[in-house]
């Protein structure tokens, strides 16, 4: 074998191995609201979720549970697109590569408490489980309606305070996460970090108990509020930066206050191992490329190809960037998912009904109708 090509072997399993040490960082990203109205809930999840894509957490290392599919709504004017903003620059969040975990009536309170504490069915395939370890970093980002001590799912059931705390402890005794960062964006939101007694963990929840959280605008063509206030601020904070900034969960949350923030956003920690967030950088739970010249030799900036696009980024030698290696659908335990999000042939329509929205004061009632699946692979909304 001739030194050059012994040499370019050497290099791909550097970047390899830089790789697979830097990628356990993991995320659990759940919007628990079904119909129109809640279109803000599915585009909150999907920001979350595009910007730990494009920093680099695999999405071999993403849960995204969405309790409906906006994109594909019949009302919506842009099918097959989720937007966040109104500026003629706008993304779509729900491009060809979003894989969604559980859709529609999966997206529910004991499926949420088995992907937390891996006790699933023994049907259940790898890409629908948490697999993080007692190295790992996790980042849990929930968003929907809210209230004292706990969060909505569908309208009719709830996530309890005690629930989540008890999930947290067992994730903690079976070895589950290093740290975890638990992100709650409804309202009464820090209400849900009342009864956690796990260490390690650390808190935000965009309003205090008692008050409401509150969108942020809304859209006449669209004819509904795109975003709320708190990950509204936090994905256009995160947007400009790169995996390796300095910033801070504490600017994160500053940035959000100075933008006018109608609610209170409260920090939590754990009274064991629990960090306040002016000593946590967001990159330690949002990207999974965190290495610096020193933690590997120089590698990652001198040596490596870094490949960064819509897809994402990823440290590579002779391999496919993160966001394509992941949208392949040949191995079993990926497939059944489409772009649409429908993971479950038996979830194809949503029953008609309509979503109390008690927990945000003046969202319409309106009676919903029915939303399509479709079950085309990366094809356009039917």
């Amino acid at each position: 074998m001739t030194t050059p090509i012994r040499l370019q072997l050497s290099l791909a399993l550097h970047a390899f191995l830089v790789w697979v040490a830097l990628a356990d960082n993991f995320a659990v990203i759940v919007s628990s609201s079904r119909y129109w109205h809640n279109y803000r809930h599915a585009a909150n999840a999907l920001s979350v979720y595009t910007t730990v894509r494009r920093l680099g957490i695999p999405d071999s290392n993403i849960i995204l549970m969405s309790a409906d599919e906006v994109a594909c709504d019949p009302r919506n004017p842009l099918p097959g697109e989720v937007h966040f903003d109104m500026s003629p620059q706008r993304a779509n969040l729900y491009s060809g590569s979003v894989q969604v975990d559980y859709g529609g009536r999966e997206v529910n309170v004991g499926v949420l408490l088995q992907v937390l504490t891996g006790r699933h069915p023994a049907s259940t395939p790898r890409s629908k489980r948490l697999a993080s370890g007692r190295g790992s970093t996790v980042l849990l980002y929930m968003t929907g309606h809210g209230g004292d001590e706990f969060l909505k799912f569908h309208d009719q059931e709830e996530l309890l305070a005690a629930d989540l705390a008890a999930a947290l402890q067992q994730m903690h005794l079976a070895g589950r996460y290093k740290e975890l960062l638990v992100i709650v964006d409804t309202c009464q939101a820090s209400s849900l970090f009342s009864r956690i007694t796990a260490p390690s963990i650390i808190g935000i929840g965009t309003s205090k108990p008692g008050e409401s959280s509150y969108a942020h605008f809304a859209d006449p063509g669209i004819g509904v509020h795109l975003a709320d206030q708190f990950t509204y601020h936090m994905y256009n904070f995160l947007t400009p930066l790169r995996p390796g900034s300095n910033a801070t969960l504490q600017q994160l949350m500053d940035n959000a206050r100075r933008k006018g923030m109608l609610s209170t956003i409260v920090p939590w920690a754990s009274k064991a191992g629990g960090r306040q967030p002016s000593q946590v950088r967001v990159m330690e739970f949002f990207s999974a490329v965190e290495a610096s010249p020193a933690d590997v030799g120089g590698y990652y900036h001198s040596q490596a190809t870094v490949v960064e696009g819509q897809e994402g980024l990823a440290v590579v030698a002779g391999r496919k960037p993160m966001g394509q290696q992941h949208l392949l659908k040949s191995h079993p335990d990926v497939a059944g998912k489409d772009s649409c999000g429908a993971t479950d042939v038996g979830d194809l329509a949503h029953a008609n009904g309509a979503e109390e929205d008690r927990a945000h004061p003046g969202d319409s009632m309106e009676a919903e109708g029915t939303s399509l699946y479709s079950m085309l692979l990366h094809a356009p909304c039917l």
